[in-house]
């Protein structure tokens, strides 16, 4: 851990170096989470396992128990760098139809399961058609 030679005295409203020092680690912490095993959902022919925007973190995975070992592993790894999740602000969402309540943690505690919510300005929806994502950005007067 290189955090005992960085000494970083102060950093100004607007400064960019806190900004790429986040997006460093949280690279580092995504390529070592994915090095411990296959995470994603196929989409395209690919298999991403997660979709980021600074510090906005939507992960993917093909199941509940899959997306529990990734979660657990990003917690594992983000902890020894001091970051931590919100749990409060975390919320869980499957797209598959008829499929029983997600039951997912981190650091024990249980993630809120959703049916739609708002990621990067779009909102999704568990029925996946489109629909409130449609009404949403009509009443954002887009």
């Amino acid at each position: 851990v290189y955090r005992d030679k960085l000494n970083i005295q102060e950093s100004k409203e607007g400064d960019i170096l806190p900004a790429l020092l986040f997006f460093i680690v949280i690279v580092t912490i995504l390529l070592k989470v994915e090095s411990e095993g296959t995470f994603g959902y196929s989409i395209g022919g690919h298999l991403p396992s997660n979709v980021s925007y600074a510090d906005d973190i939507a992960t993917l995975s093909r199941s509940s128990r899959e997306l529990q070992r990734f979660l657990d592993i990003i917690a594992k790894y983000s902890a020894e760098v001091g970051l931590f999740a919100i749990v409060s602000k975390t919320e869980c969402m499957t797209s598959y139809k008829n499929s029983p309540p997600l039951n997912i943690t981190i650091y024990g505690m249980p993630i809120k399961p959703v049916s739609e919510y708002v990621y990067l300005d779009h909102k999704l929806s568990s029925i996946n058609d489109g629909t409130a994502s449609v009404k949403y950005r009509i009443g954002l007067g887009w």
